[in-house]
């Protein structure tokens, strides 16, 4: 079975992780070639994992600046490689490959849903909505609000963001290791986020929430952002202008996210919108607390030490509930991976569904 996928680009995102982990095990335990195709400069570290994954990666130019030619080169990939099934990874944007796969008679076009909110004026998101239930033969989303933002009452299937949760459910047991080679006092209280730098993250806001945190409530606290982006550079000098550039480590993209688990003390996620976003998985498998902003899918929420807050509440707020998760962490590692294998995010469970899913899908044509 041949299967394309599409996506926006190669970068420390999660959807490229959840392709890692998916195809990672398909490619190794079934005949499956899977070819990704994306868009704009890749991150190299995630190109390689992808790579080593077992996928074909394939460039093609960017619908935003070279729209036709976006659609001519999606258009010669899916009749040259003539795949069982386009599966497209880019939400509202899915319409674009479906259209080109649907004119290909592509048999099976999937749309999958990674957000459940968006920042485009509604009757936008409408057509795009539309576009993409027309388009598409099969519907899969992260979460239910995912689905139901992407698709409204229309049948949709979740496949969720899973993980290897052997990979991360000890890993706070490094702590201090990891600590000194970051150069982190073992007594400070480390806030974390892993994500891309682009507006969508929030970046600006977390650095204001965490100068207010600093500043009133915790002198020993330190902030770590793991991930790169285009706003990267941008954030390295708000947090220079705030008077906070000692305590805001910039990791850049890294080859091994767990270690960086490892140091951490809570979890701050202030996305303007997402799906389910797998690093909320990944932290929570790790025993980490977790604030994060309710425009998040509400299936993200697994342990009771994750709150969801709402983004229009004041900074002081935030900083409150922060600091009430640095005190109140009591978490019972024993029962974690139950409770994960238990929501179905365990990907040994999860795959089985993906695979099933395909093979369903072809044998119905």
């Amino acid at each position: 079975m041949k299967i394309i996928h599409f996506i926006s680009g190669i970068g420390s995102g999660g959807v490229e992780q959840m392709l890692i982990n998916y195809t990672g095990i398909l490619n190794k335990n079934t005949d499956f070639t899977q070819i990704v195709v994306f868009q704009h400069d890749p991150d190299k570290i995630c190109l390689n994992k992808l790579e080593r994954a077992g996928d074909k990666c394939v460039r093609i130019s960017d619908k935003r600046h070279h729209p036709l030619k976006n659609l001519w080169q999606s258009y010669r990939i899916i009749k040259s490689e003539q795949p069982d099934i386009v599966h497209c990874h880019m939400s509202l944007l899915n319409f674009f490959p479906l259209f080109i796969a649907w004119i290909c008679h592509v048999k099976v076009r999937i749309s999958h849903s990674h957000i459940s909110s968006s920042s485009n004026p509604r009757f936008v998101d409408w057509i795009f909505k539309r576009l993409n239930i027309i388009f598409a033969t099969k519907l899969l989303a992260c979460g239910e609000d995912a689905g139901h933002f992407l698709y409204g009452k229309s049948k949709f299937k979740v496949i969720r963001n899973a993980i290897n949760i052997d990979n991360f459910i000890n890993i706070r047991k490094k702590n201090q290791d990891e600590r000194r080679e970051l150069h982190i006092p073992s007594d400070a209280v480390v806030i974390g986020h892993i994500g891309r730098f682009v507006d969508q993250k929030n970046h600006g806001r977390l650095l204001d929430i965490f100068f207010d945190y600093y500043w009133n409530l915790n002198r020993k606290a330190y902030l770590l952002l793991v991930g790169d982006g285009d706003l990267k550079k941008e954030m390295e000098i708000k947090a220079d202008n705030l008077g906070i550039k000692n305590r805001v480590l910039f990791t850049g993209n890294v080859d091994n996210v767990s270690k960086y688990y490892s140091v951490m003390d809570v979890f701050l996620l202030p996305s303007l919108y997402e799906g389910l976003p797998i690093v909320a998985i990944e932290a929570q498998c790790s025993g980490i607390p977790m604030l994060i902003s309710n425009t998040i899918d509400s299936d993200a929420k697994i342990l009771s030490t994750t709150k969801l807050l709402s983004l229009n509440l004041s900074n002081l707020k935030w900083e409150k509930n922060l600091d009430r998760l640095v005190h109140e962490r009591k978490i019972d590692f024993s029962t974690i991976k139950d409770i994960l294998v238990q929501k179905g995010f365990s990907i040994e469970k999860e795959v089985e569904n993906l695979n099933g899913f395909y093979k369903q899908a072809v044998e119905e044509i």
